[in-house]
């Protein structure tokens, strides 16, 4: 994240704070780390902004309304040139409101391997962070519109998302859905450091694209409609 915002004056950066911890009263340690963290990767964390939500899906819910955030851009930046400096997110500091993603819609990485066990056989669930961290499709694409409003867009620009914490891609179902308003180029990049939910990301969502692309919902230029049993459902190295 440090050598991609400090590359350009044309990049922006947002990081989520921690909004939840095992421990009472923790929450604001995790958040000092990752300050200090950002902070030493020679970034300006000065800026915040604040991710919120409609409403809650569940009145037993803890999960705030309000996602505190602070958005990131190199140190040497030049204000004069920051494609970002008309954004809303950077004017107003906050998205619009978005819905929240109820415990029964999240997703869970699972082990894909032919060998490993069946997820029946584990004690592992959705809770704790992981129901904290998915934030889903819609709080990403309030994002990437508080971003990217008031930033002119023209034909021989091309927008880059990169997503530095993969989980199980919402960002990427986002990215799909906003790809469809611009008239350029739009890429995305997702990182992750776990095998498990790399393969697990390649697969699902190259069978997703695949039932989509064939019932004419994602569009490929250049690449027409095949028929779905002659699509590919995995994606070659």
């Amino acid at each position: 994240m440090g050598v991609l915002l400090n590359a350009s004056d044309n990049a922006v950066g947002v990081a989520l704070m921690p909004v939840f911890g095992y421990l009472k009263g923790q929450t604001f340690v995790a958040e000092h780390h990752c300050l200090k963290k950002l902070h030493g990767a020679g970034l300006n964390v000065d800026r915040t902004m604040s991710l919120n939500f409609e409403a809650r899906v569940d009145a037993r819910d803890s999960r705030p309304l309000t996602y505190q955030g602070r958005i990131a851009t190199g140190s040497a930046l030049n204000e004069t040139k920051f494609a970002f400096k008309s954004s809303s997110l950077v004017t107003h500091g906050r998205t619009a409101n978005a819905e929240q993603l109820s415990a029964a819609h999240m997703e869970h990485v699972e082990d894909i391997d032919p060998e490993a066990l069946p997820s029946t056989t584990s004690d592992d669930h959705i809770a704790g962070a992981r129901k904290f961290e998915q934030i889903g499709q819609d709080a990403w694409s309030k994002m990437f519109d508080a971003a990217l409003d008031g930033v002119e867009v023209g034909p021989n620009t091309s927008i880059l998302i990169i997503d530095g914490n993969l989980g199980v891609g919402d960002s990427f179902a986002a990215y799909l859905d906003k790809r469809k308003e611009y008239n350029c180029p739009i890429f995305y990049v997702g990182i992750t450091d776990d095998e498990v939910t790399k393969e697990w990301f390649l697969k699902t969502k190259c069978e997703k694209l695949t039932r989509d692309h064939c019932e004419g919902k994602v569009e490929i230029p250049g690449v027409a409609r095949v028929a779905e049993d002659a699509a590919p459902t995995s994606i070659p190295d």
